[in-house]
């Protein structure tokens, strides 16, 4: 059997077995290289250099995006332009078509009076 080891405090303890002082920031700075203040510098530029390019990516984006949107609404709206053209020569076709029967009407009107004059003519030398 193994004699018990005597109670000590757990921050006393923890001094006696570490060979540099429990100072926060100095023992962390010594003991992981990555708290190195240099490196840790270099890290927020580069963060800071991504951030940037992301940002950049982003408003790159955002200007397609809108192009594409002008772009579409150029189509609708030459769409739109298009349609009532053709909307406009429809009605103009229809317009022009009756007026043509309307003159044709008058033609054959106007021939059938011419051909009822001459028959009541001939009528009229045939008696």
């Amino acid at each position: 059997m193994r004699p018990a080891l005597p109670a000590v405090h757990t921050s006393l303890g923890m001094k006696q077995f570490l060979p540099f002082p429990l100072d926060a920031a100095a023992a962390a700075v010594r003991l992981f290289p990555g708290f190195n203040a240099k490196k840790t510098e270099k890290k927020k530029k580069k963060m800071e250099e991504k951030k940037k390019k992301r940002k950049k990516k982003e408003k790159k984006t955002e200007k397609k995006k809108r192009k594409i949107k002008k772009k579409k609404k150029k189509k609708k709206k030459k769409k739109k332009r298009k349609k009532k053209k053709e909307e406009k020569n429809k009605k103009t076709k229809k317009k022009k078509k009756k007026k043509k029967k309307k003159t044709e009407k008058k033609k054959m009107d106007e021939k059938e009076k011419k051909k009822k004059k001459s028959e009541k003519k001939n009528k009229k030398k045939k008696k």
